[in-house]
């Protein structure tokens, strides 16, 4: 018997946690707009939840106020609030962080470009630096150079060795003599009529 019981509400209890559905209370709120206090008639308009108004007159239920558009009526005064209401409020801070999103990634993407650029020009400036290092270097080397031949030339002044001065002094003769040897064979013949008569 007790398991029969057991069974029947078993059989009774799981259906209903199977079928029953979750549902959640929404703060959206409805609110008619009236043309009178007396919220007689039928509605001029009505008010979403988050909806700013300006009160233009308090009643002992109802308030006169205007919509932002520019038209007026009466509605409940009991579901009018000062603080936004928190869907509202979770709307635009979902936009705000959107927005905050998006200028995050414009300035990720703006630093991994300069970051790139940087990387670049660092590079450029490293390679600018080692050129100019061996430019130095070079510099340094060749005034070296320049000092030791200098210095060498200081030692030895403006000397010229005797054999040169002497193989100098032959060459020179043997050329003016070939030259002057030309010279009066060229006259010989010209008064001559090209005969070499010696």
């Amino acid at each position: 018997m007790i398991r029969v019981l057991i069974v029947a509400t078993l059989a009774l209890w799981v259906p209903n946690r199977v079928l029953a559905e979750t549902l959640y209370v929404t703060d959206k709120l409805y609110l008619a707009l009236y043309a009178t206090e007396s919220a007689a008639g039928k509605p001029l308009a009505s008010l979403v939840s988050g909806t700013p108004l300006d009160v233009l007159r308090r009643g002992k239920n109802y308030a006169r106020v205007r919509l932002p558009d520019g038209r007026q009526g009466w509605t409940k005064i009991a579901y009018l609030v000062a603080e936004k209401p928190p869907r509202l409020v979770l709307e635009q801070l979902r936009e705000h962080n959107q927005r905050l999103d998006q200028q995050v990634n414009t300035m990720r993407a703006t630093m991994a470009a300069e970051r790139a650029s940087g990387i670049a020009q660092r590079r450029q400036t490293q390679a600018a630096v080692q050129r100019a290092a061996a430019d130095t270097n070079e510099l340094k080397r060749l005034r070296s150079e320049n000092q030791r031949w200098r210095d060498v030339a200081a030692e030895r002044g403006i000397r010229i060795p005797i054999s040169w001065f002497a193989v100098s002094i032959a060459a020179t003769a043997l050329l003016a003599f070939w030259l002057g040897w030309l010279c009066l064979d060229r006259r010989i013949r010209m008064r001559h009529g090209g005969f070499r008569i010696y």
